[in-house]
């Protein structure tokens, strides 16, 4: 994990290393063990790799200085280490034969598998890192080694025997890439910020549309697109080769897989083994590290299916559970169920935390996010991953993925049992809507009965859609009237689809992307590393494939899961038919923190929000609408942060300070 930043100049050339230097530092926390550059002039091929004041002990380059050569290309990468943690892992790294010169974003969970493939191939490596094996795979197989590379990546490469830069991301786009064109250069890097810095925040309009359908729906980066325009994502799974002009054109190298198998071809008992062996593979390689690794253990699942297969395999580890003592939200007592049977493997830490600091340090947070998000919780997220960098843990295993990808969220339900219903399985379809673990319904009941019209709305608004979409556009319409808001753009709107739609879609387009890039800025703010083995390729592939009445059975969802992992998580977990969530006591939360928030809010001059209606229905709203409450003020607080500048730090009076205290022990996350 690290961070990454560069341009290439269509028209004049950059005389110096100022500015490169001056991006480099706007991500400099992503990156606190080592920094280098290159500057690269297409024309005569000529790369100068430079160490800086910020390079790590032993890195035997020129030190970069004041009228470095005239390039047209530069590179720029900030390091945290984690694989080959000596100097020899630095970047920018230039190939031996000085053809390649590469930075990147990521790790390359194979690359002890590639580095032998390659050595067998003849390839002579002079360090341990996963860079040198990129870059050497780059060098065999070309564009193709995207399809071979078992991680995640966000990089750019200079090919000097083409004269041109490559961009890439990984196939899910774990690693974020933003990039933009002005005033005849194009530029990357890993962070909004880092762009918007170096042109300025007035360079860019605010899309107005971002605004409506992130405070409306809590929509954010759908299909590559930022609050920023003229900003936008590197897409996923895809690379470019970036023209002279600067122009370029992103070629897609994979995408999720299309045709489930039927049960009849994939008995249950395979279905689980095989998920089982590939989830096992993907575990043991995000495992390795040259630093201390740990495992959160939520108590949910995910992760603690993870923490036990490692567990079971008899591997010693760590692992950190955050509790919310005394709420419905608490999962310790499941976390506790999993170290218990691993008495001898675990080390078991639990960790608490609070909301109350939010606003203390939301200046900084806000910042390092560059747009807004979806919950003051994401701060409190952020305090447990810096907790487990105290522990000097720079490696943290975590559950994300599973629900996306095996149907764990409760949206899941009504498309499936409207398949169910059309292809003439009511009884099944019943039997799912009244076994439901979220809330079970009596056979006849209305819960049953309104599930079961969820299901058999959502199938006829996906077989016609015209009968729905006007429907849906006036739902939509009638938004734009609450109060808070100034925007004309109606938000996007989900059309009805199907489960496998829905699937889909949110580990594409419409959620995981978003996920991946706010919590990717979050815990890159500490900075620490961390891994998600559901996100492997190779288990989505297989997830995919999988049929659905594996992931949806008798009322459970991630049914495929739990077969997968019965035999060595405790009944309690696997079988527990409450899902909890990590609430945020939002309720208490405003009514403490009211003075400031108004104080912050107070005279902002942001043109899609009516600040003074948000203080006037401050107290409505938080009481019934309390999310689009925080929509609001989260969109208020980057508006006036990142885009005007202007810090969130009012003075704290005696009373604030007592109100934060005795919020201190409210549950959080």
């Amino acid at each position: 994990m690290c961070g990454i930043v560069g341009y290439q100049r269509t028209h004049a050339p950059e005389t110096d290393a100022a500015r490169i230097l001056a991006l480099s530092r706007r991500i400099a926390h992503r990156g606190p063990d080592d920094e280098g550059v290159a500057l690269i002039r297409r024309e005569s091929g000529d790369v100068r790799a430079l160490r800086t004041d910020a390079s790590a002990d032993g890195v035997a380059l020129p030190e970069v200085g004041a009228g470095e050569c005239e390039h047209d290309v530069a590179f720029a990468h900030r390091r945290f280490s984690i694989v080959d943690t000596s100097p020899a892992g630095h970047q920018p790294f230039v190939s031996h034969d000085r053809v390649v010169t590469l930075t990147f974003n990521g790790e390359i969970y194979n690359y002890v598998e590639l580095r032998d493939e390659l050595s067998a191939l003849g390839h002579e490596f002079r360090t341990r890192s996963d860079t040198e094996v990129l870059c050497a795979a780059y060098r065999a197989w070309g564009v193709a080694c995207f399809e071979r590379v078992v991680g995640f990546f966000a990089l750019a490469l200079y090919d000097a025997s083409r004269r041109q830069v490559l961009l890439a991301r990984d196939r899910l786009g774990k690693a974020p890439l933003y990039v933009t064109r002005r005033d005849g250069e194009v530029l990357w890097c890993s962070e909004i910020a880092g762009l918007v810095g170096d042109q300025g925040a007035g360079a860019f309009s605010i899309r107005e549309q971002a605004v409506s359908d992130f405070v409306f729906f809590g929509l954010r980066d759908v299909h590559d697109v930022t609050f920023y325009d003229g900003v936008t994502t590197f897409p996923a799974a895809s690379y470019a080769w970036i023209e002279p002009d600067g122009s370029f054109t992103p070629e897609c190298y994979w995408e999720l897989p299309r045709g489930r198998r039927t049960a009849r071809e994939l008995s249950a008992d395979d279905a689980a083994s095989g998920l089982r062996e590939i989830l096992d593979e993907a575990l043991r390689m995000r495992m390795r590290a040259d630093v201390p690794v740990a495992f959160e253990l939520s108590g949910g699942m995910d992760s603690s299916s993870l923490c036990a297969m490692a567990a079971a395999k008899g591997h010693p580890l760590t692992a950190y559970n955050v509790t919310f003592p005394g709420t419905d939200a608490d999962e310790e007592p499941f976390a506790r169920l999993v170290a218990d049977r691993y008495p001898d493997q675990i080390d078991y830490k639990v960790l608490e935390c609070s909301s109350a600091d939010f606003l203390d340090h939301c200046d900084e947070y806000v910042a390092s996010m560059g747009e807004p998000f979806h919950s003051p919780n994401m701060r409190s997220n952020q305090d447990t991953w810096r907790r487990l960098r105290e522990d000097g843990i720079r490696v943290s295993i975590n559950g994300a993925g599973g629900d996306e990808l095996l149907a764990g969220y409760g949206d899941y339900m009504a498309p499936y049992v409207g398949e169910l219903l059309a292809s003439g399985r009511v009884l099944r379809a019943w039997r799912e809507v009244c076994a439901s673990t979220d809330k079970p319904a009596k056979r006849f009941s209305l819960r049953a009965a309104y599930r079961l019209a969820c299901g058999a709305r959502n199938e006829l608004g996906r077989r016609f859609p015209s009968f729905v979409e006007a429907r849906r556009t006036r739902a939509a319409e009638r938004f734009l009237g609450k109060p808070g808001i100034r925007v004309e753009n109606v938000p996007a709107v989900r059309r009805p689809g199907s489960a496998d739609d829905v699937l889909r879609e949110n580990v594409g387009p419409w959620l995981m992307n978003y996920w991946l890039r706010s919590g990717h800025q979050s815990f890159m703010g500490v900075p620490i590393e961390v891994r998600t083995p559901f996100l492997d390729h190779r288990v989505v592939e297989y997830a995919f494939s999988l049929p659905l009445e594996y992931l949806i059975r008798d009322g459970w969802k991630k049914w495929i899961l739990r077969r997968a992992v019965d035999d060595v998580l405790p009944p309690g977990v696997t079988w527990r038919r409450r899902k909890m969530g990590f609430p945020f006591p939002y309720a208490q939360w405003f009514e403490t923190q009211r003075p400031r928030l108004t104080a912050i809010l107070h005279g902002l001059d942001c043109p899609f929000l009516d600040v003074p209606a948000i203080e006037r229905e401050y107290d409505a709203l938080a009481a019934t609408e309390p999310l689009y409450l925080w929509r609001l003020i989260s969109v208020a607080l980057w508006f006036k942060r990142c885009v005007l500048g202007e810090s969130l730090q009012p003075p704290m009076n005696p009373r604030d300070r007592t109100n934060r205290d005795q919020l201190a022990a409210a549950d959080c996350r």
